[in-house]
């Protein structure tokens, strides 16, 4: 949550993150073989990643090229735009009773209809939006050999019509995709739902 109430705290550890990947990531950027694979979940990964891409190339010296590493990305339940079912849904996670849903939903769809005001006005900066798109921007994200997507009609946090648009706008980019779409999975719970499955889809795309 503190992710999307205040993404500005994902910057710094990001910018760790982005060294240590310099130093430990010395392969030619254009390189035909990937050396590192992004594996993100939920809009936590989104963001994450989306903070990596801006952090990384922040930090780039003069010789240092400001793209990640040759790569992989593996989006498992993300990325996604703000839609007010999604939101209470998200915020209803933890609370393990019917009657604890039923007490809490109308201060979160409450709670929900005002933050999406906020950022229709422009108050609230939209952060989904921005994790989002960043996905997509090719001459950012050039160095990223394949993705794929992994999602669910029934994941209740993350619309799968997002994933499916985001993937869609991606191949017409010119990225290579792949969607896996798992039926009757939670968010974020794939694995569970088919574990050979998920991890065949992983060794897949690191393979290629």
């Amino acid at each position: 949550m503190k992710c999307i109430v205040t993404p500005s705290h994902i910057g710094p550890a990001m910018k760790i993150a982005a060294s240590a990947l310099r130093d430990a990531f010395q392969t030619p950027p254009s390189s035909p073989s990937p050396s590192l694979l992004v594996h993100m979940f939920s809009n936590g990964g989104s963001s994450s990643l989306t903070n990596l891409y801006e952090q990384y190339a922040a930090t780039a010296g003069p010789d240092d090229d400001k793209r990640l590493p040759s790569h992989v990305s593996i989006f498992d339940s993300s990325p996604t735009l703000f839609h007010i079912p999604h939101a209470v849904a998200f915020g209803s996670v933890g609370l393990s009773s019917p009657f604890q849903r039923l007490i809490a939903a109308p201060f979160l769809y409450a709670y929900a209809i005002f933050w999406a005001a906020c950022m229709f006005l422009g108050v609230i900066h939209n952060s989904l939006e921005d994790w989002y798109k960043s996905h997509n921007n090719h001459p950012a994200n050039s160095t990223e050999l394949r993705r794929v997507y992994i999602y669910s009609p029934a994941d209740t946090i993350v619309a799968y019509r997002d994933v499916e648009s985001h993937a869609k706008e991606a191949k017409a980019k010119g990225f290579s995709v792949v969607l896996e779409k798992y039926e009757g999975s939670a968010h974020v719970a794939h694995v569970r739902k088919d574990e050979s499955r998920y991890w065949q889809i992983v060794k897949k795309t690191w393979e290629g």
